[in-house]
């Protein structure tokens, strides 16, 4: 049947990426399952998932283990504000670069979005109006809180970037296996 098909796909992904980043295969199932299912994202979407972790693993300093703590504060927040698994993924990955701590990433991401939605801002805006303050780090503590205006500076300093890595993760083709390939 269909969902048997989808199901060896599914492992055949999985295995694929616990090779290509020297991972537990429980840890990748687990890991993989709870992105698909905080971005309502079925098993056939398994191979792209797998492409753009392996992606940004070899394009960031995200691990397996510093993506899996991040997303797990920031998934199901992200797919409510409209934000793909390869935006939010490369929001934490320039976060993660930056030297922030994938909790504090994740958490800060979470907060930042929580605020937009809240306040009735886009990203976009909040980080126009940012990078045009006087003050910026006042004015990101005047919009996101204290606990949050250093992932928001951050965010507003690195669009181009994040903008980048985002596009590179939308364009990914059997990364995870070519990655393979190289070990």
């Amino acid at each position: 049947g269909v969902s048997s098909a989808a199901s060896d796909v599914y492992k055949r992904q999985i295995i694929n990426l616990s090779e290509a980043t020297g991972s537990d295969l429980a840890q990748s199932s687990s890991v993989a399952a709870g992105v698909l299912n905080a971005f309502g994202l079925e098993a056939k979407d398994t191979k792209q998932l797998v492409d753009v972790m392996a992606k940004s693993f070899s394009s960031s300093a995200l691990d397996l283990n510093k993506f899996e703590i991040g997303m797990a504060n920031i998934g199901p927040v992200t797919a409510e504000a409209g934000l793909s698994v390869e935006e939010t993924t490369a929001m934490l990955g320039i976060l993660v670069d930056r030297n922030v701590q994938a909790s504090k990433a994740g958490t800060g991401l979470r907060n930042v979005f929580l605020t937009l939605s809240k306040e009735g801002k886009t990203l976009e805006g909040a980080m126009a109006e940012i990078n045009s303050a006087t003050d910026r780090s006042a004015k990101a503590v005047e919009i996101f809180g204290k606990e949050n205006a250093v992932v928001a500076t951050i965010l507003a300093d690195t669009r181009d970037e994040v903008s980048t890595l985002n596009n590179a993760l939308n364009n990914t083709d059997d990364d995870a296996l070519r990655i393979c390939l190289l070990y």
